[in-house]
């Protein structure tokens, strides 16, 4: 029983991966840009945001602008790291 569970449970992931991935490549053809894109198919799939983000970032459509925009990605963690997080208490009055 117990492997009947799991194959329906991956069929259900394989139908989910498969509405995921048409919805990504609609939404790039019509103009949509990357973040636009993650929003849309967190909402509509029920997705959080990481998986929705992983399923946009990782479509063959979005490969090249992903790879293209990695060194400034990485610039900003860099920058991030370095700097505290903004906090209330150090803005001026």
């Amino acid at each position: 029983m117990a492997v009947k569970a799991r194959h329906a449970e991956q069929a259900r992931w394989d139908d989910t991966t498969e509405v995921v991935a048409n919805l990504v490549a609609r939404l790039k053809k019509n103009g949509s840009n990357l973040i636009e894109s993650i929003k849309l198919v967190r909402t509509r799939c029920g997705l959080s945001l990481g998986e929705a983000k992983r399923a946009v970032t990782s479509h063959p459509l979005w490969r090249k602008e992903v790879e293209r925009n990695e060194p400034l990605h990485e610039a900003l963690l860099a920058l991030a790291r370095k700097k505290p997080a903004f906090r209330k208490s150090n803005r001026a009055r």
